[in-house]
């Protein structure tokens, strides 16, 4: 059962200050750690903030669903748990380069159902794109051959998530976050980030004037670029 300083965690950032007090030094260091300068670490969270969503309004969104499916599997949400190494760190039960366009048409080729767009947290080349910023050529590289897209990276909020859906993920993927929870409350806090992450894409959702998942526009979400 989570703490009372547990309890008060409401956002993802929450969670992430707090797992640095509890994890060990080599925990934390791990986790945290990103390749060399770690300009892919830091700019995939940032490059979200170069997208907008720009809301439909005058919409009933009063019922509101965040279903789908991942490769025929129906889901709750279109937010999974990335796998993640050395999670003994965060709990003692505990335990994608970059794409391209090119990459990404080499995959549907070989038969393969679903691609995610990752950047490895930044910790397997300093220096490569954002994941979100070459998704939308991921998903344009493959549109039509039936292969499922996914994007892993930098996501810390329901509004980053829904960006990349916006964008033609088909679900979003988090490493760090959910390491956070375990480290916080173990099982229970992965679940509470999950909420807080269905929770604040529920909301997006609504105020962007959809009522779900495929009633997302591409047009919904712009890069700055177009002002």
């Amino acid at each position: 059962m989570m703490t009372s300083s547990e309890t008060s965690l409401t956002t993802i950032e929450d969670f992430r200050r707090r797992a640095k007090e509890l994890l060990s030094s080599e925990g934390w260091s791990f986790y945290n750690d990103a390749s060399g300068r770690r300009s892919t670490f830091r700019d995939s969270m940032a490059a979200f903030d170069r997208y907008v969503i720009r809301p439909r309004i005058l919409r009933d969104i009063t019922q509101r669903s965040l279903s789908t499916t991942v490769l025929g599997q129906p889901i709750s949400m279109p937010i999974c748990v990335a796998p993640t190494a050395a999670q003994q760190f965060a709990h003692p039960d505990a335990e994608a380069a970059s794409a391209k366009g090119e990459a990404a048409m080499e995959a549907a080729d070989a038969g393969v159902s679903g691609i995610i767009v990752s950047a490895h947290g930044g910790r397997h080349m300093d220096g490569v794109p954002a994941p979100i910023d070459v998704l939308a050529e991921v998903v344009s590289a493959v549109k039509g051959r039936g292969v499922e897209v996914y994007m892993d990276g930098g996501v810390r909020s329901g509004t980053d998530a829904l960006k990349a859906l916006g964008l033609g993920a088909r679900a979003v993927l988090i490493g760090r976050p959910a390491l956070w929870g375990l480290a916080c409350d173990g099982p229970a806090g992965v679940t509470k980030v999950l909420s807080i992450l269905r929770f604040e894409l529920d909301t997006a959702l609504g105020i962007s004037g959809c009522t779900s998942i495929q009633d997302i526009p591409p047009s919904l979400i712009a890069r700055k670029s177009y002002l």
